[in-house]
């Protein structure tokens, strides 16, 4: 089957970037720039074209997004006890390894604080944590505080 009645929904553009064609049937050797999505009209599925007539499909009728579960308390990125904050800094009172930014977007939750986004951190390594976050900070605690990712979404075919 090739595709039949392509139609453009966002043409390529000279600098190459790739566009998104929607239509009917599943795509045959039809060349397009690589990177064009093709999302099908007649049945949920949805290709990506390698520029040389292979199209790959990433999602299909059977395929769903869903959140995997919510934030899991019990596997936290890191933990610890203790906290000092100033401004829009918390700064740990107990020490942790980490690289730069590792945990810009995740989220500080003490026991009797937060949430609080975290917007960026420094590298530290065996060292208190300093975190800037959005917002102002918590009162200094010395209770057990945890980092915590978002839920992370779960293609189940």
């Amino acid at each position: 089957m090739a595709i039949t009645k392509p139609t453009w929904l966002a043409q390529p553009r000279i600098n190459g970037v790739p566009g998104i064609l929607g239509g009917t049937g599943a795509p045959g050797s039809e060349v397009y720039d690589k990177g064009t999505i093709y999302n099908r009209e007649d049945a949920v599925g949805t290709y990506v074209s390698d520029g040389a007539g292979t199209w790959t499909q990433i999602l299909d009728s059977a395929t769903t997004i869903v959140p995997a579960n919510a934030v899991n308390l019990a596997t936290p990125a890191f933990s610890g006890t203790g906290q000092a904050s100033a401004g829009q800094v918390i700064t740990t009172t107990d020490n942790q390894t980490m690289t730069l930014n590792q945990c810009a977007g995740m989220w500080f939750v003490s026991a009797t604080h937060g949430p609080y986004l975290i917007a960026s951190n420094t590298a530290v390594s065996g060292a208190p944590a300093v975190l800037t976050i959005y917002g102002g900070a918590p009162t200094t605690d010395a209770g057990t505080y945890k980092i915590l990712k978002g839920p992370t979404p779960v293609i189940t075919p």
